[in-house]
């Protein structure tokens, strides 16, 4: 799936997402990674989702995004919040989606220059 070109600044911009890899820039992915319009963290140390933890998103807090979008895989799955607490109490919003919704999510909110960071579940 193809998605629209990001309008706003960043320099990570996702181009397209199919189950397994995830096209950022002019490159694939294959593994986990968290992206931000100015930061990739590739690989993401998350396993899958069935293994996210607390740690798993310890590393976000010093990007401060307004907003973290967990793509959860092909399919939608509901993650409970205490694997993500750290996030909660610095009162950062977590959505979570599949992961095609997810990047179609992050390239509209990245485009409305809004401080957002995805974490993918590849």
């Amino acid at each position: 799936m193809q998605l629209t070109q990001d309008k706003f600044g960043g320099t990570y911009h996702i181009k397209s997402y199919e189950s397994g890899r995830v096209g950022i820039n002019d490159a694939y992915y294959h593994e986990n990674l968290i992206v931000m319009p100015e930061k990739l963290i590739s690989p993401w140390p998350a396993k899958s989702f069935s293994q996210l933890c607390n740690e798993d998103f310890e590393c976000l807090i010093v990007y401060k995004p307004d907003v973290v979008i967990v793509g959860t895989g092909a399919n939608f799955e509901w993650l409970d919040p205490r694997y993500y607490r750290c996030l909660i109490e610095q009162q950062i919003t977590v959505e979570c989606m599949d992961s095609a919704a997810a990047c179609r999510t992050y390239v509209v909110l990245n485009s409305e220059s809004r401080s957002v960071a995805l974490a993918l579940i590849v």
